[in-house]
């Protein structure tokens, strides 16, 4: 009898031979039975299903004696994220010695695995893997499905064992796992290449790529790795873009009005100006708005303050993206070309940054989209943003950004809130903090200390902030006192606190005790020996600078 059962050891159905259905063990494994050791004692389903792993139950190691003279085999069945969403029982007589039954069970639950796998992976890429290539069309690879951007999506129990010693974990990248480039592998693996892959231990696999829903996901994959680089003369200054969106908060009331109102604006074809200060996430929330509007197409970002103007003008003239003959393009031409026909969104950085000539040729660009000149019948970019850290309004006062040109990309315009100026500051600190270190935890009132602050530099400094706090820190929880360390940041004036401002001999003494504070990485007691005073003297002198 071969019998399957569900995660909780209920019998779903069973195939059996009439000789052992008519004995008293085959009239008691029935569907609806439940198979669990509290309820049956000791059995191949309930072992199994309590240890995990594969169990033989044989004659009397059953604990009811009417079981007796079978012979039981079980095996797990493990989903994509190692959790076991079934079983598979062959059960015989005792007589009938089964030698080699455990390792058919087996391999019919890896067979159910592997086909479990594909059908929930079905729009990412499944890498197969094998440390022999002639293994890889064999029930024995092990499989690990990534997005089309090389985040891992789930992993199968023959690539945990494989990959052993290497964390698997849901938030773990290609690169975290093989010192390979996934963006140079891509292509490769879509036409059905077989590559050699090296993890992080040293090890060597073979690996192809298979594909529940290839004709979609292969179409998707081509467009996602379009030129990954630019490859000649870019110097880097433009690249295929797709940040990864963990950790991103954006639950600010206000700000996502503003993306609502951007996202809307985009839909019906208008350009949109994101303005900002340095690290206030000018590049994630343009990323965002791609996400919310059309997120198969690939996104594209220009550092304008990054890129030549003659560079950038070969790049966006009309040669460059309708080219007369492609075999004249250059591979960065091409690039380019290739983007603008597939769809995309196309992303500027600091335009502020602009020299006046490029302004007049974007204003022809767009013009040029708004026609549908560029491109022919094809697919152009669907958006198009622009975001500067410098006020557009000071930048056109002062000349560097021409009216016109504003005028002509001002489709919709906003200006992202300052870290202390926003709703969720606390969700913020939290989910940096995770990213940095997980063991450690902010309590209230640091967090409330570190609202009071300024930070010019917002997220970004935010973040250095709590790396320093984690580095000097002595416990898992963050308290006020972590935050004398944040008196020394590299390249800061050390300030007086609030109460010593403006009173000159008191504002020299509170910078030496702040000074000391951060060498000594926050410890209160060394500080106040070191000076002859009081812990509680220290203290007074942490106030928000």
């Amino acid at each position: 009898m071969v019998a399957f059962a569900d995660a909780d050891g209920v019998l779903l159905d069973t195939i059996s031979d009439p000789d052992f259905q008519s004995t008293s063990t085959g009239r008691t494994i029935v569907p609806g039975t439940v198979w669990k050791e509290e309820l049956r004692g000791t059995n191949a389903l309930g072992l199994c299903l309590a240890t995990r792993k594969p169990a033989k139950v044989i004659g009397q190691e059953h604990f009811f004696c009417e079981h007796g003279r079978v012979s039981c085999l079980a095996a797990p069945i493990f989903d994509s994220q190692n959790r076991v969403v079934g079983l598979i029982d062959a059960s015989s007589d005792i007589t009938a010695r089964q030698h080699h039954t455990l390792a058919l069970v087996k391999l019919a639950a890896t067979n159910i695995e592997n086909r479990l796998f594909l059908e929930d992976h079905r729009n990412s890429i499944t890498l197969v893997f094998h440390p022999r290539e002639e293994y890889l069309n064999t029930m024995s690879v092990g499989m690990l499905a990534f997005d089309l951007d090389g985040n891992l999506r789930g992993s199968n129990s023959q690539a945990i064992s494989m990959l052993n010693g290497i964390s698997l974990a849901s938030d773990c990248l290609f690169q975290d796992i093989f010192r390979n480039s996934f963006s140079d592998l891509i292509d490769r693996l879509i036409r059905g290449r077989v590559v050699q892959l090296e993890d992080w231990l040293g090890s060597t696999v073979f690996a192809a790529a298979s594909f529940s829903n290839q004709s979609d996901l292969v179409a998707r994959a081509r467009r996602r790795t379009l030129g990954i680089s630019f490859g000649n003369g870019a110097g880097g200054a433009v690249a295929a873009q797709s940040p990864k969106r963990q950790g991103l908060v954006m639950e600010d009331q206000l700000l996502q009005r503003q993306i609502t109102l951007a996202c809307n604006a985009a839909k019906v074809g208008l350009p949109i100006v994101i303005e900002g200060q340095s690290g206030t996430g000018k590049k994630s929330t343009a990323h965002e708005i791609h996400i919310r509007t059309h997120p198969e197409a690939p996104f594209l970002s220009v550092d304008c303050g990054a890129i030549s103007a003659s560079y950038f003008e070969s790049l966006l003239s009309l040669g460059a993206l309708v080219p007369e003959k492609p075999d004249d393009r250059q591979i960065s031409h091409e690039f380019f070309h290739d983007f603008m026909t597939s769809g995309g969104t196309l992303h500027f950085g600091e335009i502020a940054e602009l020299p006046r000539d490029v302004q007049n040729l974007l204003v022809r660009f767009l013009d040029m989209l708004g026609d549908g000149r560029m491109g022919g019948d094809r697919a152009t970019a669907k958006v198009v943003l622009f975001s500067s850290g410098q006020p557009i309004e000071s930048a056109v006062s002062s000349g560097t950004l021409s009216r016109d040109f504003v005028r002509r990309i001002s489709g919709y315009r906003f200006e992202l809130p300052k870290l202390e100026e926003r709703s969720d500051f606390a969700k913020i600190c939290q989910t940096l903090l995770a990213g940095i270190s997980p063991d450690h935890v902010l309590s209230k009132s640091v967090i409330d200390q570190l609202r009071k602050r300024t930070w010019p530099g917002n997220i970004r400094d935010l973040k250095r902030a709590l790396q320093l706090m984690v580095a000097n820190a002595r416990h898992t929880v963050l308290r006020r006192g972590d935050l004398s360390c944040l008196q020394t940041i590299p390249g800061e004036d050390i300030s007086a606190c609030p109460k010593c401002a403006g009173k000159a001999l008191r504002e020299a003494r509170c910078r030496k005790i702040r000074r000391l504070l951060g060498e000594s990485g926050g410890n209160i007691s060394l500080v106040a020996r070191q000076l002859g005073i009081s812990r509680t003297t220290v203290y007074a002198h942490l106030g928000s600078s």
